[in-house]
């Protein structure tokens, strides 16, 4: 009896067929695994980058512009991207940036009607009319649609993404996903860097710590003693400040450092830290300056204290007074060449300001030893 089982050979056309369909099968599937490779891959490029960028990072304005470009260079569906963190004073820090803008990503802030804290919610800030006003006058988001994802940490909210697209445009596969996941991590490194921040910045006046200080100042001269270069130390103290608190109370003598704080971080540089060191005393450290550089800062420094009255809250009165600041200015090298000494010198230079009337500027010399 003959064999009636069919081969792919019975029929070489039909064979032929078959295995055309077959190569053609699996071409389909190779292509498939290999755009799915080169997404896990393009998916890896960003977790590395994310993480070289940002984890380190602990300033909140560096993770907040870190996080934009990368987004923005990535995802090449969004159009408009914007990262938000809620802050003091009722006020949302914003940076963001649009796909047909090659410049660095834009910061503004707004502030919101409301306590804006951990129990803050994304929706509740964009249906603010805050929100829709600052928005307004901004064509680079008309016509797109916006999606929104929180940055949490530990069942609390520290700010959310707001990522706009073309409404005919579709997120790729698993972007969305993945831009979520980006989200969650962002989330705990903004939380780290809050955390670090509470510990090396004054709680009173925001400014950063004598502590901080003495980290961060003796690694700066060392870098500064390799390169070449100066750093400038103010040393400020408020004068007849005790009289304040003795005449109006302590809560108003807070109310002056604090406002001096906020004055001295409106005319500061990038080149420049503000630390908080000691009761009524401020340190400004600057880099790259020389001495007469130096003096003409202090006294820009101590003409925005004392040109313009200080109100204070002093129970059910308001008083509106005068107060000014004395500083004393050192260089390095040509100064000090340690810390220690460094703001030994300034200290001095202080104390001639105080004793030649306040109000001043003195920068150090060998008399004043």
């Amino acid at each position: 009896m003959a064999d009636k089982r069919l081969s792919i050979y019975d029929n070489p056309t039909d064979s032929i067929e078959f295995l055309k369909k077959i190569a053609g099968e699996l071409v389909n599937e190779n292509a498939e695994l290999k755009n799915n490779l080169d997404l896990k891959e393009r998916e890896l490029d960003l977790i590395y980058a994310v993480i070289r960028n940002v984890t380190f990072s602990m300033n909140w304005d560096d993770i907040q512009e870190r996080v934009v470009e990368l987004v923005m260079d990535f995802f090449t569906v969004v159009r408009f991207f914007l990262i938000a963190l809620y802050g003091d004073n009722n006020t949302v820090y914003i940076k963001m940036k649009s796909s047909n803008n090659d410049e660095c990503p834009i910061s503004d802030e707004i502030r919101m009607p409301f306590q804006v804290d951990e129990n803050t919610r994304w929706d509740e800030v964009v249906s603010t009319e805050e929100w829709s006003r600052f928005f307004e006058s901004m064509s680079i988001i008309k016509g797109l649609q916006s999606s929104f994802i929180p940055l949490s940490f530990q069942d609390h909210e520290l700010g959310f993404l707001m990522i706009c697209k073309h409404s005919n445009e579709e997120y790729g596969k698993s972007e969305w996903r993945f831009l979520c996941t980006i989200a969650n991590y962002v989330g705990s490194v903004i939380d780290n860097s809050h955390l670090f921040q509470l510990a090396r910045t004054d709680p009173l006046t925001g400014l950063f710590t004598r502590r901080f200080l003495k980290q961060r100042l003796s690694r700066e001269i060392e870098w500064a003693a390799r390169n070449g270069s100066r750093i400038a130390v103010y040393m400020l103290d408020i004068d007849h400040f005790k009289r304040v608190n003795d005449t109006y109370g302590h809560p108003c003598g807070d109310q002056v450092l604090v406002s001096i704080a906020n004055r001295l971080r409106k005319v500061h540089t990038r080149s420049e830290q503000i630390y908080r060191y000691g009761g009524e005393e401020i340190l400004v450290c600057s880099h790259e300056s020389d001495r007469a550089e130096a003096v003409e800062r202090g006294e820009l420094i101590r003409s925005v204290i004392a040109d313009e009255p200080f109100i204070m809250r002093c129970g059910e009165d308001t008083v509106s007074k005068t107060i000014t600041i004395s500083a004393g200015v050192a260089v390095f090298p040509e100064d000090a060449a340690t810390m220690e000494d460094l703001i030994d010198c300034a200290d001095k230079a202080l104390y001639a300001a105080k004793e030649t009337g306040r109000n001043r500027v003195v920068a150090y010399s060998t008399d004043l030893d």
